[in-house]
């Protein structure tokens, strides 16, 4: 949906001021919508979706959104049923649930934009659609509803994420079963929309020449400070898989908190020699859900896999060795 005549038509409509900033095909965090306005001098977030004909998949869509972007923005956010067509009974369900509906004329044309699917747009990497995702991952096969179960999320969750997965070739559907039937083309997606490496925040070498006597001599001073971390992506991966790849860094969730602290306490070696510590910053809560494997504490598979995936083709190997026994774990 781009069509400028369309947003004219909103804009119009809406009573938008002319400094507000318009972005179309746009995120809010993790959520995906036809359109997002910045209604600065109503210090107001209009939330657009655009739809031919309205259906009760788009109100429902719309309203979870609703649901968890409402606690933060309370009444500064406004959410909006841009159509051409609506029951009266669909009408009734989107003023129930404080969703405002614009009808538009028939003579607007609308531009089908074909990278967006029609069921709306969940980050495939944000917490609760991973959980989802790598849920299916492991389940092999699964209803959604017992995916919303496994993974405690809701089932409008589960489904938006699963409904996302299969318009985009990624997932199927054999009744009411869904699995995963393109997985290159998940782990791509995975690697575009969440790269691991803008998250490390400081590195440096430290004083080992050994990965694994640097993981448990560093786990033992953090452990000793009450310090919240757990290795991940290569480490992490070998951990799990048993799979030797070649790698000269470790990388390692820390505290948010605690990282410009991290030098001074484990010391620094000179950047010629030792190993390469990268810290990284948490994104999600990710402590709570780390696990002891082989004495040194690890991220989760789930969130082992999301990072590998998230390295691209440099952990392409460990990516692959890890899905295959994901069931396992």
């Amino acid at each position: 949906m781009n069509d400028t005549n369309l947003i004219t038509f909103i804009e119009q409509r809406l009573g938008v001021d002319e400094g507000s900033e318009v972005r179309l095909d746009a995120y809010w965090k993790d959520f995906g919508f036809d359109v997002i306005i910045e209604d600065r001098k109503r210090s107001k977030t209009l939330f657009i979706d655009v739809k031919a004909k309205a259906s009760i998949e788009a109100i429902a869509l719309l309203n979870l959104y609703k649901d968890h972007i409402d606690p933060e923005l309370g009444s500064r956010g406004r959410f909006i049923l841009v159509t051409k067509s609506i029951s009266p009974r669909l009408m009734e369900m989107a003023n129930a649930t404080g969703i405002d509906v614009l009808m538009m004329p028939r003579e607007v044309v609308l531009t089908e934009n074909p990278g967006k699917s029609n069921t709306g747009a969940v980050k495939i990497t944000s917490e609760k659609a991973w959980r989802v995702v790598s849920g299916l991952i492991r389940l092999r096969s699964s209803s959604i509803r017992n995916l919303s179960i496994s993974e405690k999320v809701s089932y409008g969750w589960a489904h938006s994420t699963i409904s996302n997965l299969i318009a985009h070739g990624i997932a199927k559907k054999n009744g009411n079963r869904v699995s995963i039937n393109d997985m290159d083309k998940l782990l791509n997606g995975v690697a575009w929309e969440r790269p691991t490496y803008p998250l490390i925040e400081k590195e440096f070498n430290i004083p080992f020449q050994d990965i694994y006597s640097a993981a448990k001599e560093l786990a033992e001073v953090l452990e000793s400070q009450g310090i919240k971390f757990a290795f991940s992506s290569y480490f992490a991966g070998m951990q799990y898989t048993g799979l030797i790849v070649q790698f000269d860094s470790i990388q390692m969730y820390i505290d948010a908190d605690e990282i410009v602290n991290v030098k001074e306490l484990i010391g620094a070696s000179s950047d010629e020699g030792g190993v390469r510590l990268q810290l990284m910053r948490p994104d999600r809560d990710l402590f709570g859900e780390a696990r002891l494997v082989g004495g040194v504490k690890v991220t989760s598979p789930s969130q082992t896999l999301l990072d590998l995936a998230g390295l691209g083709y440099k952990g392409k190997d460990l990516t692959k060795g890890l899905v295959a026994i994901y069931d396992q774990l």
